[in-house]
């Protein structure tokens, strides 16, 4: 069975709301991200999760195979929040989080999306630094 998990090192980033619009004279759609950062995260996790699987040949999912995939992200702590409170309430959501390691594992660890069967998604606050940790397993 193929499976794995790697652990990125960083604070996690949320992917944007898009807007698209037309522009006439290019005659084509153009989409933007309202998140600045999220192409440099993207960009970091998709770097991280090659080297990791350039290690363990074997590892990438056809399209074909089923794919669960459980994220954890721990996020920095706001000076103000007491060390009683476990989970962050506020924003980053947890749906934006998940769709930018989602986007950005894209063609990297598996062929679409959309084999995606189950996600297990969670965030917290880190006890050290800011990381998101991702386990994959294929789903059988």
């Amino acid at each position: 069975m193929k499976e794995g998990k790697i652990t990125i090192m960083g604070e996690p980033v949320p992917k944007g709301s898009t807007k698209s619009f037309y522009i006439k004279k290019l005659d084509r759609v153009v989409t933007t991200n309202a998140n600045a950062k999220t192409s440099d995260w993207e960009a970091f996790i998709r770097m991280n999760v090659q080297n990791y699987l350039a290690e363990r040949p074997g590892l990438f999912f056809a399209k074909d195979e089923a794919v669960e995939i459980t994220v954890v992200f721990h996020l920095s702590r706001p000076k103000s929040t007491p060390k009683k409170v476990k989970y962050p309430v506020k924003r980053p959501d947890l749906d934006k989080l998940e769709r930018c390691v989602g986007d950005a594992l894209n063609k990297v660890l598996y062929a679409d999306d959309s084999q995606i069967v189950k996600w297990a998604v969670e965030k917290e606050y880190a006890i050290g630094p800011s990381m998101v940790e991702i386990e994959f397993k294929e789903r059988v």
